[in-house]
């Protein structure tokens, strides 16, 4: 763009804004009423194809498991490699907390499929699969 296509400061389109970004709503009320739109369209959208958060719960509980995992092997290990470190025992301490931390891990992980299956049996009435 040339000097003399750029619009003037102050001056801006409704859609973007001189760098193509969107505009910042002008007052806390506009913000309100941009959030309510998108929150309006969310729900319009999960009323339309309500299996959407079916779907993509199975992978979300994947990854929440395998985190709860990966979550207590790393901080096991970790808090066992910094007291090795400071203390000048390697590596018992490491190997000692990333045994514990995979034992936290599991029993995590178990505690949270546990609750996710609890809630999956009450939002369909009872357990599935013991007729």
């Amino acid at each position: 763009m040339s000097q003399g296509d750029q619009e003037p400061k102050g001056e801006r389109s409704a859609s973007s804004d001189q760098r193509g970004l969107p505009v910042q709503p002008t007052s806390l009320s506009d913000l309100g009423a941009r959030l309510d739109a998108v929150r309006q369209r969310e729900r319009d959208e999960a009323r339309q194809n309500p299996k959407l958060p079916l779907e993509t719960g199975a992978y979300g509980a994947a990854w929440r498991l395998s985190m709860e995992m990966v979550a207590g092997l790393v901080g096991g290990g970790g808090f066992g490699w910094l007291l090795d470190y400071w203390l000048g025992t390697k590596p018992w301490f490491m190997i000692v907390f990333f045994v514990l931390g995979a034992v936290a891990g599991m029993n995590s992980a178990i505690r949270a499929a546990r609750q996710m299956n609890a809630a999956a049996e009450r939002d369909d009435g009872g357990p599935k699969g013991r007729d």
